[in-house]
């Protein structure tokens, strides 16, 4: 409380204790997500954290994609591919597979990357077992349920799709 209440406020030209546990917090949170040592109370706390976000910025995609492939390694993942009559349901291996979706069939599924990261959903397509590499219908699982699917420009799956 004392670094709080008087360092940060005498030494360091920050306003307040709710200014000052903002920023402390999120330099620490920076520091552990990019697995670096951090100061308990640093001295200057504006300057670490001001360098942190810098430093942040560039391990963000790397820590994205860590997150991304240990989400869709996983077994709970991995047990929902299958072959379904014509149509093979497959998972995606990396954060390209996702944004490709998104592209080939002009729908927003590449926004949901973040969310496949932290684990809050699960994305799968939809292909002919012909043509493995072509989209064809994108799924979202949430709770063990199908949330939502679509195929190009947003259209809902024929009656043989479904």
């Amino acid at each position: 409380m004392k670094y709080l209440t008087d360092d940060i406020y005498t030494f360091q030209g920050i306003d307040s204790p709710r200014e000052g546990i903002q920023l402390l917090c999120d330099y620490i949170n920076m520091c552990e997500d990019m697995e670096v040592p951090f100061e308990k109370y640093p001295t200057s706390l504006k300057k670490v954290h001001d360098v942190a976000v810098k430093n942040h910025k560039v391990k963000e995609n790397e820590i994205l994609q860590k997150k991304f492939h240990e989400a869709v390694s996983l077994n709970e993942y991995k047990k929902l591919e299958d072959v379904v009559s014509d149509y093979l349901i497959q998972a995606p291996s990396d954060i390209s597979d996702v944004v490709n979706e998104g592209k080939m069939l002009h729908h927003c599924v590449a926004s949901y990357v973040q969310h496949i990261a932290d684990r809050n959903t699960k994305i799968l397509f939809m292909r002919h077992k012909t043509m493995p590499s072509n989209s064809l219908i994108t799924l979202e699982i949430r709770e063990d349920r199908i949330n939502q699917y679509k195929g190009a420009y947003n259209r809902n799956p024929s009656p043989k799709e479904m």
